[in-house]
């Protein structure tokens, strides 16, 4: 997918904060991955600093990369500093920015982004006037990093706020880990199956499990570790549950996706304060085991970086079938990967069987590439009364998805600027998750409430095997599909 559309983005905020901005790290990845077919800029609206300031950090930034793409690319990259706000200094700002859309034919398509301060920036652009949508020439879309608040009362006003200025379906709020081929291979597995759908349902799944796991602590352009991981990636995880778990949308418009989305994230079991502890577990990488990799600061900023849940659906498909999620930093590699397992049958006619057979159970590897292995069972051949496993095994499909996770930041600004909003949280999923997390978030803030300790390069702590405990079960070893010598 390639940006034909020309577009002119308008970032808000500090020097650090524009130069460490995941808007800046996407637009160098597309240009570099020559993906920006049309004209584009991106102006910086420094709100705290020199022009010179902001230049001089940036060019630090990229400085691995090669001089000439360097060169190429900061010729897209326009500087405005704003310090006092006042008549005179927003009136040359909106001089400047129609002589840039003039200048470099951006059709008067705006892409707004706030990296902090939202309040003020929206201030700004309402003085302005360049919210105006449809009836003027070109989109007016916003950019929101999630999650920006962590409590219900501070997001709900800050929802107010966005709505008193762009319109809901302008508004788009960016969650990392999924992108637009991995939710394409999510609803062909889920719906276009006819197998499937009579099996999907708590009478025939006994758990499912979802892991979301980052073998890098940083990339290459990411100077800033996120010190809580939990809050970020937890938006992410439920929205794959949500695929999962949801009903066939009835229509195929972004909308009746996201309002099927809607329905599983108002299911959500609500959190039980005095078993949160049971069902839920944070962990944080130890600061002795990061020297030399990260800087003392950061290492000292972390507050964690693994999280495991148990969540219920109260609802008629699945009420009483738990889902078990767990993501992470540090994990031995990227991953993404969805188990579902079955419900164990009776095995009376292999008396033989000395311990219980293998469950079925289908095991979607989405990342980093895609995969599937439906294990089964049959009868082991000769005179025997036993159960030998059998896994039809798929992999190296020719389908498109992302290296990463991370990568996933990249697709997500792509649909953004083409105006496909289905993979981007509305104001009442965005309401409603952070309502069921709080109970949890509370907690943690609790002292006494620490997370636990894993290593680098393990699957997280050991205390999230006993999440498992009323299955006497455990997690799913990631990147292992397990086929056995009968399979295909």
């Amino acid at each position: 997918m390639v940006v034909r559309a020309p577009f002119l983005a308008l970032a808000h905020g500090s020097i650090s904060a524009l130069c460490h901005s995941l808007l800046l790290e996407n637009l160098w990845e597309l240009f570099s991955q020559d993906l920006l077919k049309s004209a584009w800029g991106l102006m910086l609206l420094v709100q705290d600093g020199s022009e010179s300031e902001l230049k001089e950090q940036i060019a630090a930034r990229f400085a691995e990369q090669p001089p000439a793409q360097r060169k190429l690319f900061f010729e897209h990259l326009h500087f405005f500093p704003l310090t006092s706000l006042l008549f005179n200094e927003l009136s040359n700002l909106n001089d400047t920015i129609a002589e840039l859309n003039q200048r470099l034919g951006c059709e008067g398509n705006y892409l707004f982004y706030p990296s902090e301060d939202l309040s003020t920036y929206l201030r700004i652009i309402h003085t302005l006037g360049l919210s105006r949508p449809p009836e003027v020439k070109g989109f007016r879309r916003i950019l929101i990093e999630l999650p920006m608040q962590q409590e219900v009362a501070p997001l709900r006003s800050a929802n107010r706020e966005l709505q008193e200025i762009f319109r809901e379906e302008q508004i788009y709020r960016r969650v990392p880990g999924l992108s637009q081929p991995l939710l394409n291979q999510l609803l062909g597995l889920r719906f276009g199956n006819g197998i499937f759908e009579p099996l999907w349902n708590h009478h025939h799944i006994q758990y499912v499990e979802i892991t979301v796991g980052q073998k890098q602590l940083q990339t290459p352009l990411q100077s800033q570790l996120p010190s809580s991981f939990a809050p970020q990636i937890a938006p992410a995880l439920f929205q794959i549950l949500a695929i999962l778990a949801m009903e066939p949308p009835v229509l195929s418009r972004e909308n009746a996706l996201r309002n099927e989305m809607l329905k599983v994230f108002l299911s959500l079991r609500e959190l039980d304060p005095s078993e949160l502890s049971e069902i839920a577990l944070r962990g944080v990488l130890p600061t002795n085991s990061l020297s030399g990799n990260l800087s003392e600061s950061l290492i000292q900023s972390l507050k964690e970086t693994y999280l495991a849940q148990r969540v219920y659906i109260d609802n008629g498909r699945w009420a009483g079938t738990p889902f078990y999620l767990r993501a992470g930093l540090g994990l031995p590699l990227d991953c993404l990967e969805l188990v579902v397992h079955f419900h164990p049958i009776s095995t009376r006619l292999f008396p033989e069987e000395s311990a219980e057979p293998s469950h079925n159970s289908l095991w979607i590897r989405l990342l980093p590439e895609f995969a599937l292995n439906l294990s089964l069972n049959r009868h082991a051949g000769g005179h025997s009364q036993r159960l030998s496993p059998l896994s039809l095994y798929g992999a190296g499909l020719s389908l498109p998805t992302q290296p990463t996770l991370r990568a996933s930041s990249q697709t997500l600004l792509l649909d953004c600027l083409a105006g496909n909003p289905a993979l981007f949280l509305r104001d009442d999923s965005v309401e409603t998750l952070e309502k069921y997390f709080e109970p949890l978030k509370k907690s943690w803030q609790r002292p006494g409430n620490a997370p636990y300790f894993y290593l680098p390069g393990f699957w997280g702590p050991a205390e999230a095997e006993s999440l498992f405990e009323d299955l006497h079960c455990r997690w799913r070893l990631p990147g292992q599909p397990a086929p056995e010598e009968d399979g295909f």
